[in-house]
């Protein structure tokens, strides 16, 4: 005859097993929930490195001289001398821009310089290497970009003050880089930001360089851009800032991120 704790506890046990057993499933829900996000998390990212890749690999043109003078031109100087035959423009010579873009790239180079070295590669696949490095560099910079726009489709409030507080620190850190960059790049120290609204505001001699309207890039810019693309780009937007299914807590994460890159782009 079985003792009465011994009965309590079997009685105890009969009646916690549903619960039990619910909350392991929960559980596992739970769990395989996650897994399937993070692995959708994995998949989108290696998709948009994938295309950024395949895209600046492609691409044979580009929009603007500075894409090369800006960035390009003074990491091949920091990379490999002076005497290089880089071309460094006049906002270089006058303390405008700031080194730590640039600075990214030169070790770029650097690094595919002394992996073309260690391969012993041939000139042409040396200039190839050369030639695809930053692009890639850019590629998966862009790609990243892209992944934690999808992110932040959604965000508590919680999120949004994690967001600001790393928002605070990462701008920190790079500003500190970035006077570090400056000081070793231009061998005194300097602000470029500060010397930038001097040179163009206080001195006000951009308007050398041209002036246009305040709506520019109303009237001109995004018409400039778009050509025949204007009437769909308007379409969208619109439907971006003022999404017809508003009801639907589904489609929030989306309708964030269609607001957020109809506002920012």
């Amino acid at each position: 005859m079985a003792s009465p704790a011994l009965s309590q506890a079997s009685t105890a046990f009969e009646t916690d097993a549903p619960q039990i057993r619910d909350d392991h499933k929960t559980r596992r829900r739970a769990a395989l929930q996650r897994v399937k996000q993070a692995t959708t998390s994995q998949d989108i990212l290696l998709f948009l490195i994938a295309y950024r890749i395949l895209n600046a690999l492609s691409i044979r043109t580009f929009f603007q001289p500075d894409e090369y003078f800006q960035s390009l031109e003074p990491a091949w100087e920091m990379a490999f001398g002076a005497n290089s035959g880089a071309w460094i423009t006049w906002e270089w010579k006058n303390q405008l821009r700031s080194a730590i873009h640039p600075a990214l790239f030169a070790g770029v180079y650097w690094l595919s310089a002394e992996l073309s070295t260690l391969l012993r590669l041939a000139p042409h696949d040396h200039a190839e290497l050369l030639l695809a490095a930053p692009k890639v560099t850019q590629a998966v910079i862009a790609a990243l970009g892209d992944y934690y726009t999808w992110k932040m489709g959604e965000p508590t409030r919680r999120e949004r003050l994690v967001l600001v507080l790393e928002a605070l620190v990462c701008g920190t850190l790079v500003l500190a880089s970035s006077l570090v960059v400056d000081r070793i790049y231009y061998q005194q120290w300097t602000f470029p930001p500060i010397r930038f609204l001097y040179f163009n505001l206080a001195r006000s001699l951009s308007v050398h360089y041209g002036r246009n309207d305040w709506h520019y890039y109303l009237t001109q810019g995004y018409p400039l851009l778009l050509t025949t693309f204007i009437p769909f780009a308007l379409v969208g937007v619109y439907q971006s800032l003022f999404p017809q299914d508003s009801s639907s807590t589904q489609a929030l994460p989306t309708a964030n991120i269609r607001r957020q890159l109809a506002t920012t782009s």
